[in-house]
């Protein structure tokens, strides 16, 4: 019997499939005896935290630098680049002109007025989306804080779902119950998801448009995955130990022939949902750098 391995991560590689994927493929594989039995997928926030709890044995997170400050902290071992997508700005089409970067139709958003709102909805969880959502905002000139935005709805932690699905289902106007009027939002999405959206609820994926052009910077998501250091001083102690040894197994098999053909070959309408890049140097992006300033001089 294969020995379980605790990951954490992000609800695009489990709505999209790719997890259950990755998971048959690395079961599949002749050279490890292991087994991603289950996995919590949450954002990039809350599954670092889980990683700092000593919850997990591993992380596949999209946040690049609160991944190296979980690893400066001690709790993380090992952060290596993995694979990207992309991140898009989809809402409903005639209300801003098709922008040619995120940062202009944030900025034509964050433009919205009380009497005539552009509708945003943030799924407001810390995860890597979130995050990026975030430092879009806070780029504009002049930065927005965008609880000031017309329009903007931030879902909030007694929301049962805040994944990146759940949210697309609510911006094209679904989700009775947390929107009962039936309003269209604009949101941040990775296009994974955006595509397994359009298929799987496609009578809302009508109502909402990209409003984002491909390449574009601020759209880079980058993708990593994290061992736990099991020296690390938890507090309180785990319940149960890390497996160090399973999980430097995933990740090796990750970045091996075998692990790059099971992302590669992921598609959808023959489109590759994630590509990988764990052989190439990792790509940064003008968030990255500003942000690792921050932190570095706070």
């Amino acid at each position: 019997m294969s020995t379980p391995l605790r990951l954490a991560t992000t609800t695009s590689t489990n709505d999209t499939g790719l997890l259950s994927k990755l998971r048959q493929d690395f079961l599949d594989s002749a050279y490890y005896d292991y087994d991603i039995a289950g996995w919590e997928s949450v954002g990039t926030g809350a599954a670092i935290a889980l990683g700092q709890a000593g919850l997990v044995d591993v992380l596949l997170t999209h946040a690049r630098v609160q991944e190296e400050a979980f690893v400066t902290s001690g709790a993380g071992l090992v952060r290596t680049h993995l694979m990207y997508n992309e991140f898009l700005l989809v809402g409903p089409a005639g209300q801003i002109t098709p922008a040619s970067s995120l940062e202009d139709a944030f900025g034509q958003i964050a433009a919205g007025t009380a009497a005539a709102p552009l509708r945003f909805v943030s799924r407001h969880d810390s995860s890597g989306t979130n995050i990026r959502e975030l430092d879009i905002w806070d780029h504009l000139d002049p930065p927005v804080d965008p609880n000031l935005v017309a329009g903007y709805y931030p879902l909030e932690e007694e929301d049962e779902d805040r994944g990146m699905m759940a949210t697309l289902i609510l911006a094209g106007g679904g989700d009775s119950e947390r929107n009962p009027n039936g309003l269209i939002y604009y949101t941040l999405t990775d296009n994974g998801t955006w595509l397994k959206f359009q298929d799987e609820h496609s009578d809302l994926a009508a109502n909402l448009q990209v409003l984002s052009q491909s390449p574009d910077p601020w759209g880079l998501n980058q993708y990593a995955v994290t061992t736990i250091d099991p020296a690390y001083p938890f507090n309180p102690a785990p319940p149960s130990p890390i497996d160090l040894t399973g999980a430097e197994a995933f990740v090796t098999w990750l970045l091996s022939a075998e692990g790059k053909e099971s992302i590669n070959t992921y598609t959808f309408f023959n489109t590759a949902l994630f590509t990988y890049n764990a052989d190439e140097d990792e790509p940064d992006s003008p968030f990255t750098r500003k942000l690792r300033r921050t932190i570095m001089t706070d």
